[in-house]
């Protein structure tokens, strides 16, 4: 299954007589393997009778035509641990009924049971995280966001449901880094699992990245907390994005023509996961850009300069030169970060780039998102280090000196 060519050769290929007969003496034989597990099966009660020659050449022919055959429905792309789950899958459902087929492979391969598994919690899927959970729903009430109360019973049902599937599918395939294209073009994009896209478009419905700014009933911050406390329980990586652009809306807001351009794109209902520009998707996600490796999260210690643009000032262009050792949820729109200025005040302030900003040096006069970065990857998230050289950016927000940001997805700024 890994040499999809070889298989096709060794099962399908027109072959001379001669070759194809061993070929048959080949598959027989596998068919005979099956039909004595499928008759082991039987006699020993775990299986429904059935005619087990007959069903073990059924199930040889099958696997071989769903592998390398015309008929096959699998895609090359297709890994091969994806294409062995889904064939068990199929034969297990061929010859027992479904409860069955949901056994553990040990307990499957077992001549004999040996033991009972006693004592063990159940699995934690197909329950109402807001309803089952006592303290958050007394909470909610106590704090003032009763208001929230269906709404939060609605999203338990959610994410207690097919979401704890799609945060262990997320887990399982990590985040792919491309730096060029097939061309040796710098690409600097991340491909993620379909799975962390489902995620990331439910918490933006479910207003995990903006509902305090968007909601005009008292404490939309409580509803928030108690939403997000659901969701996470099914996968938490995908809530940094979120809660970066969440934490955005109120620095961007002291400036106010940022505001006016960035925050109706980051509190959006929808999510957009193409690499295009923000108002071309009409919604938004912010990142940041604050430590180096010198320094960790003293921030005092950076060395990224600002260097002002035609005078600087409130709403004012600045070129951003620097490294930042960890760029938090780089594949998102826009981005606060953290330089010193080159001259003026000595207070470091976070500055806003687009992550299409326009590079203003005369060797790089093309949309530059980065000059080199590479990925660390969670599991289901990444993050980078980053090297820019003259990156425009706006003023957005002074930076307190003890100043802690979060972490997330992503590969390039």
């Amino acid at each position: 299954m890994r040499a999809r060519r070889q298989a096709w050769a060794l099962l399908a290929e027109p072959v001379d007589p001669a070759v194809e007969a061993e070929r048959l003496r080949f598959r027989r034989a596998h068919a005979e393997h099956f039909a004595a597990i499928v008759a082991d099966g039987v006699a020993a009660g775990e299986l429904p009778p059935q005619n087990a020659h007959l069903v073990g050449a059924a199930l040889v022919g099958a696997l071989a035509e769903a592998r390398v055959g015309p008929l096959s429905a699998v895609a090359p792309s297709d890994g091969p641990d994806a294409l062995v789950s889904e064939l068990v899958a199929f034969c297990l459902y061929s010859v027992t009924d479904r409860e069955t087929a949901t056994m553990s492979t040990l307990a499957r391969n077992a001549r004999g049971a040996t033991h009972e598994v006693a004592n063990q919690a159940p699995a934690l899927e197909r329950r109402n995280l807001f309803g089952d959970n006592v303290p958050l729903a007394e909470a909610l009430e106590r704090e003032g966001a009763g208001w929230a109360r269906e709404r939060l019973h609605a999203a338990g049902a959610f994410w207690g449901g097919a979401p704890m599937a799609l945060g262990e599918q997320e887990n399982a395939n990590p985040p792919v880094l491309h730096t060029y294209d097939r061309y040796g073009r710098r690409r600097d994009e991340v491909e993620f699992h379909p799975a962390w896209h489902e995620l990331m478009a439910a918490g933006v419905r479910h207003g995990l990245h903006a509902l305090p700014w968007t909601e005009r009933e008292p404490d939309a911050h409580v509803a928030r907390a108690a939403l997000y406390q659901c969701a996470v329980q099914a996968e938490a990586g995908f809530g940094c994005p979120l809660t970066m652009t969440f934490a955005a809306v109120p620095a961007l807001r002291t400036q106010p023509e940022l505001a006016a351009e960035w925050v109706p794109l980051l509190t959006a209902p929808t999510y957009d996961a193409e690499l295009r520009s923000a108002p071309a998707k009409g919604s938004a996600l912010c990142g940041m850009a604050m430590t180096e490796k010198q320094g960790g999260s003293d921030v005092r210690a950076n060395t990224t300069t600002a260097t002002p643009l035609n005078g600087g000032g409130p709403g004012a262009e600045y070129a951003l030169t620097g490294h930042k050792w960890f760029c938090s949820a780089p594949m998102c729109d826009l981005f606060l970060v953290l330089p010193r200025p080159t001259r003026g005040s000595r207070a470091s302030r976070c500055r806003a780039s687009s992550r299409t900003a326009r590079a203003t040096t005369a060797s790089s006069s093309s949309a530059s998102r980065t000059s080199s970065a590479t990925a660390r990857t969670r599991r289901a998230r990444s993050s980078s280090a980053a090297r820019t050289r003259a990156w425009s950016a706006s003023p957005a927000a002074a930076c307190r000196r003890s100043s802690r940001w979060s972490t997330t997805r992503g590969s390039t700024a």
